[in-house]
């Protein structure tokens, strides 16, 4: 599963906290059929692999924390 950072960051940015928690619901599912998650910087690049429970959690404590911590807490 690929997803873009640009849409993350905005979905976070613009307080759109619901369809964030959709786009974390759709991970979770991707990591429990073993799919690995891949966040896509602007480049093209790769910027994050995200295969496990663990590793979803960080990514999400740490994208609220950069541009987002108004209120999905």
């Amino acid at each position: 599963m690929e997803y873009k950072l640009n849409y993350i960051q905005n979905l976070l940015s613009t307080q759109n906290y619901l369809d964030f928690d959709k786009v974390l619901t759709e991970m979770l599912k991707g990591i429990n059929r073993k799919e690995k998650i891949e966040i896509v910087d602007p480049s093209g690049k790769v910027s994050s692999l995200i295969t496990n429970w663990d590793e979803l959690e960080y990514f999400k404590k740490i994208m609220i924390q950069i541009y987002g911590i108004y209120g999905y807490f």
